[in-house]
């Protein structure tokens, strides 16, 4: 196996710094310093995945053939094609980081398509080492799974400008090519499949309880008990086939019988209005899009669960206003115009309604839902300091559903706390891991002088300290702007980290890079999230 020579290393350690140091001190707008930020944290993945398979960084010269091996026809067309696949990769990342500022769709899927260019450099790097196309398999098998998961986000975020559709249909049809040339089939994760399957049934089952005790006096309440029963069967069903290796076309085939029971059902459901019961509807159209993206299947606009959603909204309006009495309004700032804000909120709520009915162009709905968030603000701010705990109470139930509303119009958080508190568990508990090797690693190589030992010790528990502090106010209500400045420290002594160690000789080094490079992922799905 071909390792990268130091001097390559040292190159990237100080490309690192300069980026850092750039970032720090030459930039003055707040967005381009943490796309600085992130894409030399990037570069640091990438060299570290270099690294850690043997490859050679691109920059290096590229060493001599083995003696009488000649390169095959495949992996030269291969190399090409995974060249202008690079090349449509970073136009890509480059093309949502400007997308994200103004679009919050956009933001969504950055962090994937960061990370997934990072994939693609580090397998065109491995083929320019390579001879034998087939070596290059289970690479291109993996990068495969991790394209199709990510095409489908980008066919389903909304908004997306032309050059950002141009790129990633060049890439689909480069890859085509390159997994016909290699004879590459398409592989699931069937872990994440497991457990998403495990899921849905859970909010199944929890469904069709809710489903029994909700309609338990309605005409119809024994047919709706029948038929959720019957889906929950399907999704149970589709669990168990996952666990029995059987080929992707019968995982598929299993899955969409599900959604042949479950899609009239939803329907149904939703003309309901029941509270516990669009709960938990909405909680398996979220597993569901999950599940989609696992099998790589298309996803329409769920316009039962939307329609659901902006009636309640208009429903919740209709009892926060029926509550409010001539007191409050009388001490209402500006409450001349509350009448006036409710009537323009409710005509949204009816347009939106009348959107997700007629129209076939998600654009239009989702301009829609955007009106009805301005009405929203307009109308609510005349509540927001009275001090009623009912009218506040009905306020957070309002907001609640505008929230829930955006998961089925696929419009992701701006900053979605839940998936960073995720995220800051997982570096916190990566972090605990990284000391003990630290600790491990050092015993083993005594020729260590005291004074680094002590240092990069410190230098741990001080990493530690600050990824158990992140993860710690995630679970509190702190404010987006300390949790920023928290996360920008975590990124800066997390890079100080990497570079120590890359540049550190002995066993097991690349164990320690290993698990600083799952901690630097992590470190962007979060980071990305403060973009824009």
């Amino acid at each position: 196996m071909i390792r990268l020579a130091s001097s390559a290393w040292l190159r990237a350690a100080l490309l690192g710094l300069l980026v850092l140091a750039t970032v720090r001190t030459s930039l003055a707008d707040d967005k381009e310093r943490k796309k600085e930020l992130v894409n030399g944290v990037l570069r640091i993945l990438l060299d570290s995945q270099v690294e850690r398979h043997g490859l050679r960084d691109e920059r290096a010269p590229l060493p001599p053939p083995p003696p009488g091996g000649r390169p095959t026809v495949e992996i030269l067309e291969a190399r090409q094609r995974l060249e202008a696949m690079q090349r449509e990769a970073a136009g890509l990342s480059l093309a949502l980081q400007r997308e994200a500022e103004t679009n919050p769709a956009a933001r969504g899927v950055l962090a994937d398509a960061l990370k997934f260019q990072v994939r693609a450099d580090s397998v065109a790097a491995r083929s320019r080492v390579l001879h034998d196309h087939r070596a290059l398999a289970v690479e291109v098998a993996n990068l495969d799974r991790e394209w199709r998961i990510l095409l489908l986000k980008l066919q389903q975020t909304p908004r997306l400008p032309p050059n950002c559709c141009e790129h990633f249909n060049r890439f689909d049809e480069q890859h085509g090519a390159l997994c016909k040339v290699l004879a590459v089939e398409p592989t699931l994760d069937r872990r994440l499949l497991v457990r998403s399957a495990e899921s849905l049934s859970a909010h199944m089952r929890s469904l069709v309880e809710d489903v029994a005790f909700e309609t338990r006096a309605l005409p119809q309440g024994r047919d709706l008990i029948r038929d959720a029963g019957l889906a929950q069967q399907a999704a149970n069903a589709f669990a168990d086939v996952i666990l029995d290796n059987v080929p992707f076309r019968v995982i598929a085939e299993r899955y969409q019988a599900f959604t042949r029971q479950w899609e009239p059902l939803n329907a149904r459901l939703c003309a309901l209005h029941s509270r516990y019961i669009e709960r938990e509807v909405v909680a398996v159209q979220q597993v569901d899009q999950k599940i989609r993206e696992l099998l790589w299947l298309p996803r329409g606009l769920n316009r039962e669960l939307i329609n659901q959603l902006a009636a309640g909204v208009h429903a919740d309006v209709d009892r926060l206003f029926d509550s409010i009495n001539l007191s409050i309004l009388l001490h209402l700032p500006a409450g001349e115009f509350a009448t006036g804000a409710a009537s323009d909120f409710h005509g949204y709520c009816e347009h939106l309604e009348e959107c997700a009915r007629r129209s076939d162009r998600r654009e239009e709905i989702l301009d829609a839902y955007d009106d009805l968030l301005g009405a929203w603000v307009s109308f609510s701010r005349h509540f927001r300091n009275v001090k009623s705990s009912q009218l506040q109470q009905q306020i957070a139930v309002i907001e609640q559903r505008l929230v829930a509303l955006r998961e089925p119009l696929g419009i992701p958080n701006v900053f979605d706390r839940d998936d960073a508190r995720r995220r800051a568990a997982e570096i916190e508990h990566l972090a605990d891991h990284f000391n003990d090797d630290v600790n491990t690693w050092l015993s083993t190589n005594r020729g260590i002088p005291e004074a680094d030992r002590r240092s990069l010790l410190e230098q741990c528990g001080r990493f530690r300290a600050t990824a158990r502090a992140m993860h710690a106010v995630l679970v509190q209500p702190t404010p987006e702007a300390e949790l920023e400045r928290l996360n920008e420290t975590l990124f800066t002594q997390w890079e100080e980290l990497f570079q120590r160690v890359t540049k550190s000789k002995g066993p097991d080094r690349d164990h320690l890079l290993e698990t600083l490079s799952k901690i630097g992922d992590a470190l962007v799905d979060i980071e990305v999230q403060f973009l824009g």
